[in-house]
């Protein structure tokens, strides 16, 4: 024992290799320069570029990177000047140069990368051949492998072209390349999609969602579609002899005050057709709209069908929540103009408004 001992210490000297034993620390030194440092149960790279190459020719022809992490025979093998990198697999990142802030995961993923940056591949061969592509991300074994673009998704675990979920990332788009696509929740859109070119439909309309051929009864639900989107799906009716009007969850709505007379001429607010809780309108004020002090100050409510039944009402101005029974909406006169006019959003089934002075638009 004590004769293997002295053959590795002599060795070790011989090489240019000092072990010395500080405390609990065993720091290893070649050519007089600190390398790495054993303490208690952690190793330190020590180097000047922060960087920590394990495997063989890992990192091979660096001579300026910094901060890259390189983990498998040949990962990063050609990288000169590249920084920030992280390839975990044998031959992962293999000819990147100078390519900065890129994730490889696996054997040979992004393996003849030399100059692309920002991307991500994860999976066996992902994004083998995408040589100087930036942004992308692949997902799955040989996922994008002869894709040679920037700024693309693929999620497969094979190197098709057409992946189970492919994307872009400079236009928005993503696409699924799947049989059926089945979801718990809801799908929107604020535009709307199209089956083979042709648009969906924009329509509301009541559904049976359920019927008792023995008492000749039946429930049914009001669903709004924007674009083919169902955006707006009422709670399921009671029994009923038959389908009746849309199942909204408010009727409509008006605003009214000082400049309606509060009782006459109402102004009724426009539904939206993507959502029967909002509503908008404009209205046009001035000091002829004032029937009381201050003058300055034209009040105003939102009520529905037409009925003081069911009112909103605050103290709360531009922005504020409406509440059954509420004080007057203060809504002040814009003295820069005989008439201030005012673009007005509501919403019966939280009671949220905002006034937005548009009077000089």
């Amino acid at each position: 024992m004590m004769k293997n001992l002295l053959l590795l210490l002599s060795i070790a000297c011989f090489c240019g290799i000092q072990l010395r034993a500080q405390e609990s620390n065993v720091g290893i030194k070649i050519n007089d320069q600190e390398r790495y440092r054993f303490e208690d149960s952690r190793i330190s790279f020590i180097n000047p570029f922060s960087n920590i190459y394990i495997g063989d020719s890992a990192g091979y022809f660096d001579t300026a990177g910094i901060f890259n992490v390189f983990l498998g025979t040949r990962s990063g093998y050609y990288n000169t000047s590249g920084h920030r990198n992280t390839f975990y697999g044998n031959t992962a990142g293999f000819s990147n140069t100078t390519g900065f802030r890129n994730t490889y995961i696996g054997l040979s993923a992004g393996a003849y990368n030399t100059t692309g940056s920002c991307n991500t591949f994860i999976g066996r061969g992902a994004g083998f051949n995408n040589q100087t592509g930036d942004s992308n991300i692949f997902i799955g074994s040989i996922a994008g492998y002869d894709e040679m673009g920037s700024g693309k998704l693929y999620i497969d675990n094979t190197g098709t072209s057409d992946p189970l979920i492919y994307g872009d990332f400079s236009l928005n788009f993503l696409k699924f390349n799947a049989e059926n696509v089945i979801t718990t929740g809801e799908v929107r859109s604020n535009t709307g999609f199209n089956v083979s070119g042709f648009p969906g439909v924009n329509e509301t309309m009541n559904a049976v969602t359920d019927i008792d051929f023995t008492q000749n009864k039946l429930k049914y639900r009001t669903i709004t579609y924007i674009g083919g989107i169902a955006t707006y799906i009422s709670p399921e009716s009671a029994w009923a002899d038959s389908v009746g009007d849309f199942f909204f969850p408010c009727g409509d709505i008006s605003v009214l005050g000082e400049f309606t007379g509060w009782s006459t001429n109402e102004q009724f607010m426009n539904r939206d057709p993507g959502n029967p809780s909002l509503f908008s309108d404009t209205v046009y004020i001035s000091e002829e709209s004032n029937i009381g002090e201050p003058y300055d100050i034209i009040e105003m409510k939102f009520r529905e069908n037409a009925n003081w039944t069911v009112n909103w009402g605050s103290d709360e101005f531009p922005s504020g929540t409406g509440y059954q029974y509420g004080p007057n909406i203060p809504v002040p006169l814009n003295p820069l103009f005989d008439i201030t006019i005012y673009y007005i959003e509501f919403n019966c089934h939280t009671g949220e408004y905002t006034f937005t002075d548009i009077s000089g638009n």
